[in-house]
């Protein structure tokens, strides 16, 4: 399936974009455990058992991928074929300029029967119930951390906006133009549609979404002392808005 903008000049040279299929929630989850593992604040409620975690991130995948409103560009490195990068979007409702649904392609040509009515926006993280969790997660802080976010989008975040869900690219290929690549493209989309961005951002990557025009309307704050009795001191997630740049 086609691409809703130009191949991004900033990518690197042997990297190439394109949309996801459920055939690569596993190496989607790959990149998901690298691109959060570096930084132990988001990964407290992880289980010991890392096969269980990867499961559980490619099935999550593939269910958000049977909603209408869900969009995932990948990257990989053309040499090796494999997966670096991906982002994951929630579009406007009724908006056909971000690209068609994937249908909740499987990649073997079959699709499921949702439809925009029947699937709710990706974005609603609230009303986490322990099965919805991994085997051998911390329930307790999982619940907390997701329902705090799923309590942040229903307060700043409408139907009418763009979302980003996750961006996660693998430490091993940082500095070579992937996050602006998979950023700009759709951001310019939502610039020529007149329509706000939302998304959470770590620490880390709050520096590269200013640098594309979000600015910080709230933020979340995780006593890691109280949650997990250790000094594992207060951790942040940074509630970010983008108003539309005018076409010039």
């Amino acid at each position: 399936m086609a691409l809703p903008f130009p191949v991004p000049t900033s990518l690197a040279p042997g990297l190439v974009i394109s949309r996801m299929t459920k055939e690569d929630t596993d190496a989607a989850a790959v990149v998901y455990h690298e691109s959060f593992g570096s930084d132990p604040a988001n990964g407290y409620w992880w289980p010991e058992d890392l096969a269980a975690l990867l499961s559980w991130c490619s099935e999550r995948m593939r269910l958000k991928m049977d909603s209408p409103h869900v969009r995932i560009f990948k990257v990989n490195d053309v040499e090796t074929g494999e997966m670096v990068a991906y982002a994951r979007w929630d579009v406007p409702k009724n908006s056909t300029k971000f690209g068609e649904w994937a249908g909740g392609e499987t990649g073997e040509g079959t699709t499921t029967a949702a439809t925009a009515d029947q699937v709710a926006p990706a974005t609603a993280n609230a009303g986490f119930s322990p099965s919805d969790f991994p085997e051998g997660a911390n329930v307790e802080i999982a619940s907390r951390f997701f329902s705090a976010l799923g309590e942040s989008q229903k307060k700043h975040m409408t139907d009418d906006m763009l979302g980003l869900s996750l961006l996660c690219v693998s430490p091993r290929h940082f500095r070579r133009g992937i996050a602006t690549a998979l950023l700009a493209p759709m951001l310019h989309i939502a610039d020529s549609e007149g329509k706000k961005s939302y998304l959470e951002a770590t620490a880390a990557g709050k520096p590269v979404y200013e640098r594309l025009g979000f600015r910080v309307v709230d933020v979340l704050s995780f006593d890691w002392d109280e949650l997990t009795h250790k000094r594992n001191g207060l951790y942040k997630n940074y509630v970010m808005i983008r108003d539309p740049v005018a076409q010039k």
